[in-house]
């Protein structure tokens, strides 16, 4: 009479054991390629960034402020890896500075800025003074130690031609590197499977021949806004919509050149947020553990 008992215990036992097996699994699961062809629409955001006077050493009253509002879009048909990365810190918040008013910023910053690229993701903390700390043991950071390094949870491999990536037997990412163009960083240098949440925008340099095949590059820059107040001012005022050259005009027209010359700190400018405005579907990130 036990035995039938028995035989459904080992069943539903089973049947709990590859449940639990199958909510355990860790393991990507990306779009097909029939599904990926069916995304008829690229994936779509905005990055906002500001440069903010009151973060540097220039005459605060003087200079203007700036609001520069980039609208982008993402190929996941040609590099899914990255774009899914990318994406999931996006809706995650990870880049977003906390709006904690006039006193505190605690964001990612544009960490290098020239004519031949924007670079994106340093982590950095406000300064405080002897009379805000509270203890000894409150680390007071000199202004050159402003920056911080994040340390990576994960990293994501080079979907590249270099690091011998391709999407199926024939086709690779085969997006050339140009103006305007959004790529993923490698955060240790020659190791095409370091990428973590550093990416750049290419500006108007003269050659990419150093990037082409070697970077991860995945979506483009499709318009840049710039807008700029007084500091004194609470409404900002549009300068221009551009559709090209966004490093340029962010340089240029941005008001951004003042940091390279003046006293100011490199954390002037910060991303204020990025949100995607498409919701489409892209699959679970394909991470590398990082080694402690």
């Amino acid at each position: 009479m036990k035995k039938p008992v028995t035989k459904i215990f080992v069943v539903l036992f089973a049947v709990l054991m590859v449940f639990l097996t199958a909510c355990g699994t860790k393991e990507a699961k990306f779009l097909t390629k029939e599904e990926m062809q069916s995304i008829n629409a690229p994936l779509t955001g905005v990055i906002v960034l500001e440069y903010d006077n009151a973060y540097c050493g220039a005459a605060k009253n003087e200079l203007y402020n700036y609001r520069v509002t980039l609208t982008f879009e993402l190929y996941y048909d040609k590099a899914p890896n990255t774009v899914a990365n990318f994406v999931t810190m996006v809706r995650n918040e990870f880049y977003d500075t906390p709006d904690a008013g006039e006193t505190e910023k605690t964001g990612y910053i544009v960490d290098t800025y020239n004519e031949s690229k924007f670079l994106m993701g340093a982590k950095y903390y406000e300064m405080v003074t002897e009379e805000d700390t509270d203890t000894e043991d409150d680390i007071i950071p000199e202004p050159e130690d402003t920056l911080l390094t994040v340390k990576p949870e994960y990293y994501i491999a080079g979907e590249f031609e270099e690091n011998e990536w391709k999407l199926d037997d024939k086709s690779v990412n085969d997006i050339e590197f140009a103006p305007d163009v959004l790529y993923m960083n490698q955060l240790i240098t020659g190791n095409f499977d370091s990428a973590y949440s550093q990416f750049g925008i290419m500006g108007n340099a003269d050659s990419y021949a150093s990037y082409d095949g070697n970077y991860a590059a995945f979506g483009k820059i499709t318009r840049c806004t710039i807008e700029r107040k007084l500091p004194k001012q609470t409404a900002y005022t549009q300068v221009g919509a551009y559709t090209a050259s966004v490093v340029s005009r962010m340089l240029n027209q941005g008001g951004m050149q003042n940091l390279l010359t003046s006293e100011g700190r490199n954390d002037a400018i910060y991303i204020t947020k990025i949100f995607m405005e498409s919701t489409d579907a892209v699959g679970n990130v394909k991470k590398i553990a990082v080694e402690d």
